[in-house]
């Protein structure tokens, strides 16, 4: 299949379901906690011991989205923590050495593919366990405290190796991906040695779309909780591009205990209706609990939209 036809089927699915999901979620601040709460990095790495979804089923989150309307589903791989939920062989800090062992990645993307859910990967190139990618200077600072991201960083050599390996693995380990996620251009795509990367994922991944955050050769713009009044003029969409409006259903994109600022259903289905109108696709964010369910105001909320979508779903597709 040519890129055009990957692009146009790519246009056709509209409405996909975003997950932020990772060792923040046991701590319930969201997925900045590390930072916005000043934890020490010894006091975060216990989260690693404390992680044990039980609730966790890969095939019941993927019925929720199907039963949604939705269309594709991408859920973070690694966010900035640098906890990855997928069993990497290069890091230590992953879900196969937590209490629940099992790779949460291969089970979501063996049911998307059984169940006929488009499965797509997102990735944070920014890594404050990596000390070449960390982001930031750690030269006279204290060496267990996270600090702000640093405008205009240079990964290192080993920081670039260790991305582009673990891209790889994502690439090769979890059969069919439709759609590539990457976070955090802080730093140009050269610096990440962004073109050789591209090619390889091409390669890899022959069919697979990728968004413009690595800076260098992507398919698709993805503005954040924002609708474009003309997507042809926002600053991340080209007038050639496809897009992709990204937005939480609340006011953080992973879970936080006490954030009950949900969106109403009619707001999302407004939001849908809108992007959909303009031109772009609508990826919806729902923060699971650190034991592996969706609060109930996520589980609600795409109940009523799946009722709207039963009746409307040709006005979408």
């Amino acid at each position: 299949m040519d890129r055009q036809e990957i692009a146009k089927e790519f246009l056709q699915d509209k409405f996909g379901m975003f997950i932020h999901w990772g060792l923040y979620s046991v701590r319930s601040r969201g997925e900045w906690a590390i930072f916005r709460d000043a934890v020490p990095r010894s006091e975060y790495k216990k989260y690693l011991k404390m992680f044990n979804p039980k609730r966790f089923d890969a095939r019941a989150w993927v019925k929720m989205a199907l039963d949604a309307g939705m269309k594709y589903m991408c859920i973070t791989t690694k966010h900035h923590d640098g906890f990855c939920l997928f069993d990497s062989q290069y890091t230590d800090f992953k879900i196969t050495n937590t209490p629940f062992k099992r790779d949460i990645k291969k089970e979501l993307a063996d049911a998307c593919h059984e169940m006929g859910m488009r499965f797509c990967l997102y990735y944070s190139i920014w890594d404050i366990w990596h000390p070449g990618l960390t982001g930031y200077s750690q030269e006279g600072k204290d060496p267990d405290i996270v600090y702000p991201i640093e405008e205009g960083w240079t990964p290192t050599k080993e920081g670039i190796k260790y991305m582009h390996k673990q891209v790889e693995e994502l690439c090769t380990k979890y059969g069919k991906i439709d759609y590539f996620f990457f976070d955090v251009k802080r730093a140009e795509g050269e610096d990440y040695d962004g073109w050789t990367l591209i090619e390889n994922m091409r390669k890899w991944q022959p069919e697979m779309l990728i968004n413009d955050r690595l800076g260098v050769g992507g398919d698709v713009g993805t503005p954040e909780n924002t609708i474009p009044t003309d997507a042809s003029e926002d600053e991340k969409c080209t007038k050639t591009m496809m897009w992709e409006c990204n937005a939480c259903s609340n006011n953080n994109w992973a879970y936080v205990h006490d954030d009950k600022a949900f969106k109403s259903s009619d707001q999302i289905i407004q939001e849908l209706v809108e992007v959909v109108s303009k031109g772009g696709n609508f990826l919806i964010n729902v923060g699971p609990t650190g034991l592996g369910d969706f609060p109930p105001e996520n589980v609600q909320m795409l109940k009523d939209v799946g009722e709207w979508m039963d009746y409307h779903a040709d006005s979408i597709y």
